[in-house]
């Protein structure tokens, strides 16, 4: 047909396959387009679904039986599915639309609109991804969009990086279809061939922000791109029948691989690289074929690609592709420029060091105490490897001191141990001493020598570390000490007015955030002195927190300690969000003075505050202004004492670690855990881990019933039960996943109810909090209660005689009480490669509170035989020889052990000298 016979304007194809829960949401996203649905013709294509996916479609085509062509076919994949949709095309554009998918409502319109003004030029118009349901987040390409709305030549050097995976964001021209089809042995990567051998027809691609395509990140790794790593035909099938294709498919038609297809495929070939998942999934023979292929892939890809893409830029990956490339390693043959301090390969790449913005050189913590100012600086391992013009060494100088510090592997997501290769960063201390800084300031620089040459680097500044990098006016105060902190130096200086230097430092703050359009932080800034002054004659204040969206646990706890032994000068402020329910609130408000984190008064004293205790290292624990920080990090001056949720008998190193939390003190149970902490990558000295015990240990007391706990704790890796604060959102795929079907057959097994009506036991289930919106899932019986709500811990504890768990730190609470526990850990594989910690000290076998079963039928058994011997601990010895203290005295021990560190320093911050003098 020509371009003015078509019924249609669009063409929607729609494979379906396994999809019942989505199909409404993806049609509903047509129907309501903009541009109007008679112009729409959907197209979908059942391949051989087995659930309930053809009653909806048939739904929607007896609806609307003009727009909706639907065909039953044999299950043949999404590739052969798509390819049978064409024949039924009757549109000027098509495009496509997978059913878990949706399209935003004006993209059609807009699309449209743009298509017809640019028709003769292009064949393809790309839209905007967005993510949704398990993250939601644009995709990592969606920086070609930065230059806004445009058609781009697939040759012009500039757009080399602006490449288009997906076909499905797409629209096409009908007429420019021609012969392409999916490739129907690709199982990953086929919509990257066909639509790049429609684009390569004119070597142009349009670009449209106006239009917006929704991907569902699917949840609990059920989604073809989330399991790829781990499937053979990623390595193989891709190269030869995707890879190897396109650069043949392009040298017939213009005799080379032009440098935008080699773009496209280095993307594509980076995400095996560097990885070692093929070893799981690739027996020897296979490996060899597949680094056959890559070095044949990589031989036709010019160096420049390789090293200069922005989304593959770490310089590990890229080292990797040098390795099989050319049998060498890509730091072996870097040279350095000493006259413009560069890095450079050839001609394919440079690094200015003096004027660089990564992390090659990082502050990442900077404090001043004693007359001497304190640096830490994370160092990039893989400058030291570039030893072609000789040995590279590091430097620091500040004024005429000098200092060549210890550079020790920082590694806090066991890097060396997961992919077998260095860790990214050295970290180093550095002390200087400020005796003879005065008012024209000294400045701190760092420096790399490589041989004899040597050369400055700039530097970048972790969250906790204001800079002039992100927000222009910005300086922080210690005492006498001004510090300003700049892309290439940190100045110190010491004013002779040091009210007016602050005060004019922050009148020039107020006016930038009022020059960018900041009006609402402006008044935020200008009104803390005032704020300050009215409040700090009623005392220090001290913020205590749990979960922001409940309390319970050891923020409430020793919260209600401090407020009945509050010590003098101390104000003492529960911190909590207004989702948490009356109960909670009016339970806290009762106990003493509470702030709403939504409130901007909030904001107020958490710039005010001296301490911060919380069960919670959650970023709106010690974060206020979220996105904002670098407007207001100078301020933050408290120090943030973490009571753990739960002993911590994980590694949690990879995000509690000092240079991520800033934490001043992490309480201890048990001697162990502690040694764990000083021992592990927490960067944490002996003198910030106390043993005090956790304070929620206080509030547990004993009223044993006949009543069996099943408590088990969340999965990171089922992400659409929770939003972006791990609050807890109804997720409908939860019913599939593996702890759904665990957890449910063990609280309706025949054998365990059996047992528990014979001896007169009830049951009650209660999920995590994070999870607690799925609890209408499970199925209910005569002997299992399932809890709906937040969780009364410490009644259900009380009222409980035994309890099932998995990996959840409650069962320490449970040990406190000296009763017995079973461990289910029928996903510990998955749950230890999925989860926020690794593995860590406390070994269930061997330290556990009671018997660990790895499925379902050892677990009924295990409990069978408890409630036969009346709920006897069989465990008690381990339970004594862990806990150091059992008692009620653990709120006092930490609020005593918070004092006692506030008496032995002085805090720098001019917040405590300057404001509180106007």
């Amino acid at each position: 047909m020509s371009k003015n016979e078509h019924k249609f304007l669009f063409s929607v194809i729609m494979p379906i396959y396994n999809v019942e829960d989505y199909i409404e949401e993806a049609i509903s996203s047509l129907v309501n387009q903009t541009i109007g649905f008679d112009k729409i013709q959907i197209i979908m294509i059942n391949d051989g679904s087995p659930d309930n996916s053809e009653a909806v479609c048939l739904k929607y085509k007896e609806q609307y039986p003009d727009n909706i062509v639907y065909k039953k076919i044999p299950n043949g994949g999404v590739s052969n599915a798509r390819n049978t949709a064409f024949q039924y095309v009757d549109a000027k554009y098509i495009t496509f639309l997978d059913p878990d998918d949706k399209w935003e409502l004006s993209s059609f319109e807009n699309a449209y609109k743009f298509f017809e003004e640019h028709y003769d030029e292009i064949d393809v118009l790309a839209s905007r991804i967005k993510f949704f349901e398990g993250c939601n987040y644009f995709h990592s390409l969606d920086y070609k969009f930065q230059n806004g709305t445009r058609i781009f030549d697939l040759e012009n050097k500039e757009e080399l990086f602006s490449i288009q995976p997906t076909a499905k964001t797409t629209f096409i021209k009908s007429d420019a279809l021609g012969d392409i089809r999916f490739d129907s042995r690709l199982k990953i990567g086929e919509e990257f061939v066909f639509i790049n051998k429609i684009m390569l027809k004119k070597k142009k691609l349009g670009l449209i922000c106006e239009s917006l395509y929704f991907y569902r990140r699917r949840n609990q790794g059920d989604s073809s791109s989330s399991n790829r790593i781990l499937d053979k035909s990623f390595y193989i099938n891709s190269l030869v029948y995707y890879h190897m294709e396109l650069m043949k498919y392009c040298e017939e038609m213009y005799g080379e691989v032009i440098l935008y297809v080699q773009s496209m495929i280095a993307y594509d070939l980076f995400w095996r690289i560097g990885y070692d998942h093929y070893l799981k999934v690739l027996d020897e023979k296979e490996q060899r074929e597949y680094f056959e292929l890559a070095k044949i892939l990589l031989g036709k890809i010019d160096d420049y690609i390789l090293l200069n893409n922005p989304k593959h830029k770490t310089m590990y990956k890229r080292n990797e592709a040098f390795k099989i490339k050319y049998g060498k390693e890509l730091f072996e043959l870097i040279d350095f420029d000493a006259e413009s301090g560069s890095l450079y390969y050839e001609d394919a790449w440079s690094l200015v060091l003096p004027k660089q913005k990564g992390i090659v050189c990082e502050i990442a913590s900077l404090g001043i105490k004693d007359d001497n100012i304190f640096v830490d600086v994370f160092v990039a391992q893989w400058i030291f490897r570039c030893t072609k013009n000789g040995e590279v060494k590091f430097k620091l100088r500040f004024g005429n001191q000098e200092a060549t510090p210890e550079l020790v592997p920082y590694d806090p997501y066991n890097v060396v141990k997961k992919t077998g290769h260095a860790s990214y960063h050295y970290v180093c201390k550095c002390k200087f001493d400020l005796k003879y800084v005065n008012e024209s300031g000294t400045a701190f620089k760092p420096y790399f020598s490589f041989g004899e040459k040597e050369t400055s680097v700039s530097m970048s500044y972790s969250k906790f570390v204001p800079t002039r990098n992100l927000f222009r006016p910005s300086y922080k105060a210690y005492g006498k000490y001004i510090v300003r902190c700049m892309r290439k130096a940190i100045k110190v200086s010491v004013p002779k007015d040091l009210k007016a230097y602050v005060e004019n430092a922050e009148k020039a703050c107020v006016d930038y955030l009022k020059e960018i359009g900041r009006d609402d932080l402006a008044e935020i800034r200008a009104g803390f002195p005032k704020f300050k002054k009215e409040q700090e004659k009623k005392g220090s204040v001290w913020l205590f927190s749990d979960r922001i969206d409940n309390a319970g646990d050891s923020g409430e706890v020793v919260f209600k300690y401090i407020c009945e032994h509050t010590p003098k000068g101390v104000r003492p402020i529960f911190t909590i969000g207004r989702a948490a329910s009356d109960e909670v609130k009016n339970r806290l408000e009762a106990i003493g003075e509470v702030v709403y984190f939504e409130d901007t008064e909030f904001k107020y004293y958490f710039l005010l505050a001296d301490k911060i205790v919380s069960s919670s290292a959650g970023e709106f624990t010690i974060n206020a202004f979220e996105d904002d920080r670098p407007y207001f990090v100078d301020m933050y001056h408290f120090d943030f004492y973490f009571m753990n949720h739960g002993v911590n008998c994980g590694d949690c190193s990879a995000w509690l670690n000092h240079y991520n939390k800033n934490i001043k003190i992490f309480f201890n149970t048990g001697v162990n855990e502690r040694q764990a902490i000083i021992d592990g990558r927490y960067n944490m000295t002996a003198d910030q881990c106390v043993i005090t015990g956790l304070p929620r240990f206080d509030a547990l007391y004993d009223d044993r019933k006949k009543q069996l706990l099943v408590l088990p704790s969340w999965r990171k890796s089922i992400k659409g039960a929770y939003d972006d604060k791990t609050s807890s959102v109804y997720y409908d795929g939860f019913v599939n996943t593996d702890y759904y079907k665990f957890y449910n057959g063990l609280i309706n097994d025949e054998r365990l109810l059996a047992k528990m009506r014979e001896k007169g036991y009830t049951g009650l289930f209660c999920l995590h909090p994070i999870f607690r919106k799925q609890a209408v899932d499970f199925k209910k019986n005569d002997v299992f209660a399932i809890n709906e709500g937040f969780i009364n811990y410490n009644k259900v504890f009380a009222e409980s005689s035994v309890m099932v768990t998995d990996y959840s730190t409650i069962a320490f609470d449970f040990a406190y009480l000296k009763k017995p526990i079973v461990y289910t850990q029928f996903d510990k594989e998955e749950f230890y490669k999925t989860q926020t910690y690794d593995k860590g000290f406390f070994e269930y076998e061997r330290d556990g509170f009671g018997p660990v079963c790895y499925d379902l039928d050892s677990a009924v058994d295990a409990l069978i035989k408890i409630i036969d011997k009346d709920c006897e601990n069989d465990y008690i010895d381990r339970v004594t020889n862990f806990f150091v203290n059992i008692d009620k005295n653990n709120s006092k021990r930490v609020i005593d052990t918070v004092l006692a560190d506030s008496k032995k320093e002085e805090k720098p911050s001019f917040f405590k000298r300057l404001f509180s003098r106007k």
